[in-house]
């Protein structure tokens, strides 16, 4: 455990520094102002290097760490009550400033991380019965989309900067039914998400029988 708050620690450190080089001095210098501050921010591996060591730790902790909390009930509240921590603090970070110039700016995402990988590890602790999956369709749909969630990640924001600048279906339906708009955003990224995975799994599949076809082939 410790050697994963170490771990944790590094990118946290590597990622806020590395933002307040990017908000403080290299937008300013090269002439951009502060809304170029979220490309900074967050589209630069180095500035998301948090996210992937808050991931990896948390995958080691469930793999090699025993369950201290055994009551289910227990796990349950602890998840609600993270889940409510998450909402706290980025309403709170936000009113101070997300992608802005000072340490609120530099340590919003990180934070944020934290939070959410607590809720993360609490939630995924809670068992849940083979009859409750079965028959409750939000799980069911939480489960399906959780297959998908890598592919949906990586396309979403080009995805959707695309479809709310250039779709006239799009920019109508929000200035009438914001709502609907934003959820029929959220039906494409996920659409496109799915595709993804399903072509690239049919190509990993497709290569893999040829390998081993090429195998069985090959004189002995």
């Amino acid at each position: 455990m410790s050697c994963g708050s170490c771990f944790y620690s590094g990118g946290g450190i590597v990622t806020v520094a590395f933002k307040a080089f990017m908000f403080h001095y290299a937008i300013p210098h090269l002439g951009f102002d502060s809304s170029y501050n979220f490309w900074g921010g967050r589209n630069i591996c180095i500035s998301v290097l948090d996210n992937f060591m808050l991931g990896m730790t948390l995958a080691f902790v469930e793999k090699n760490c025993r369950q201290i909390i055994r009551s289910n009930v227990i796990r349950i509240v602890l998840a609600a009550v993270s889940a409510w921590g998450v909402y706290a603090v980025a309403g709170y970070l936000v009113g101070k400033g997300c992608h802005t110039d000072n340490l609120y700016g530099y340590t919003y995402h990180s934070v944020l991380t934290l939070v959410c990988t607590i809720f993360l590890y609490f939630a995924s602790s809670i068992v849940l019965s083979d009859k409750l999956i079965q028959y409750n369709g939000i799980i069911r749909f939480l489960l399906w989309l959780s297959k998908y969630s890598y592919a949906v990640y990586l396309l979403h924001l080009e995805i959707a900067r695309n479809v709310m600048a250039k779709s006239a279906v799009f920019i109508v339906l929000r200035d009438r039914h914001k709502i609907l708009a934003y959820l029929g955003l959220y039906v494409i990224t996920i659409a496109f998400g799915y595709l993804i995975h399903k072509l690239t799994e049919n190509i990993h599949i497709r290569n893999a029988f040829m390998v081993r076809k090429e195998k069985e082939e090959r004189p002995q």
